[in-house]
């Protein structure tokens, strides 16, 4: 939608008019969701195949911090954010397979964030944000590899179940 990009972009404006070194982008898993009936491992590097139409704003608004990183420096990092629900953000059978597979703890949320705003050396990133779950096809090394996030949680533990 046309106000949803224009208000991404003044929020870009505004972090390089005020100076800020860096712009955590909350992107979605939707921007892959195309994928989910394919055998596929869901990579920050593979296509983008965007699900619905939320999903290809996600993306546009990835597009969009790629070239504020190239045009004007500034550091972007967006996280393609799992499933996550108000509250105390259960897993549970109301997600469905695919969506706990995709789960983000609240714990796991909030140290994926932390990372990306002190991680140093960054120009732009899109990383995958997910909880460590059993059998997931979204693959968190590039997450790891770039601000050393390490999952806790896994929606199939026991102590979800």
């Amino acid at each position: 939608h046309p106000r949803i990009l224009q208000r991404r972009r003044h929020r870009a404006e505004a972090a390089v008019a005020k100076g800020a070194k860096r712009f955590i982008f909350a992107s979605s898993n939707h921007t892959m969701g195309g994928y989910r009936d394919e055998d596929v491992v869901l990579t920050p590097e593979l296509a983008p195949k965007p699900g619905n139409p939320y999903g290809a704003t996600k993306l546009m608004g990835e597009r969009m911090g790629k070239s504020y990183a190239e045009r004007h420096g500034l550091s972007v990092i967006c996280l393609r954010i799992g499933w996550t629900q108000r509250g105390e953000n259960r897993p549970g059978d109301h997600m469905g397979d695919w969506g706990r597979k995709m789960w983000l703890s609240n714990r796991d949320y909030c140290q994926v964030v932390e990372k990306a705003i002190l991680v140093e050396n960054v120009q732009f990133a899109v990383l995958n944000a997910m909880s460590n779950n059993t059998g997931m096809k979204w693959d968190l090394s590039e997450t790891r590899r770039v601000l050393g996030y390490e999952p806790q949680d896994n929606a199939y533990a026991p102590e979800w179940m």
